[in-house]
């Protein structure tokens, strides 16, 4: 439901939800890629990278973040490289 909020434009919502995920299965490599999606849309960047730095430390395959077009403003970032580089191909 946060990704479906944020891509709606209803971020503040978005935010309420991926909070209660993150606090239910705060481990859950999809729920940490869904952080990662609903932080970028959000122009959050900084909270996105923290949680693509968990995502990719929880095993969540490369090649799907890679291929995610939500996360396409996060691929300049410098921080987002070095992580993808330590990812799980």
């Amino acid at each position: 439901m946060a990704l479906y909020e944020a891509k709606s434009g209803s971020i503040e919502k978005a935010r309420q939800l991926i909070s209660q995920a993150l606090a239910i299965a705060p481990k859950e490599p999809d729920v940490l890629t869904d952080a990662v999606e609903v932080y970028t849309l959000a122009g959050e960047r900084q909270m996105a990278l923290d949680y693509l730095k968990n995502a990719v430390q929880s095993g969540y395959p490369r090649f799907e973040l890679e291929a995610n077009p939500e996360l396409a403003s996060l691929r300049s970032d410098p921080r987002y490289r070095e992580m993808m580089a330590k990812a799980v191909p």
